[in-house]
């Protein structure tokens, strides 16, 4: 993104490399779970919400 000026950029990466790198991996693989689990419920939802397109469901072969 590049609304953020460069000198904030700098003042958190700043934080960032001050915390514990223990720290930092578990905040990382935290805000990862986080993600999937977003996306996940944005799938189900899509599901619920929006039918398939019935021209990109795959067709039965009707060859016996």
């Amino acid at each position: 993104m590049d609304d953020t000026p460069d000198h904030v950029k700098k003042i958190q990466q700043d934080i960032w490399l001050s915390k514990p790198v223990e720290q930092r991996l578990r905040l990382t693989l935290q805000m990862n779970d986080e993600l999937f689990a977003f996306w996940a419920e944005m799938k189900k939802s899509m599901a619920k919400n929006y039918p398939p397109n019935p021209d990109k469901t795959p067709q039965k072969n009707s060859l016996p």
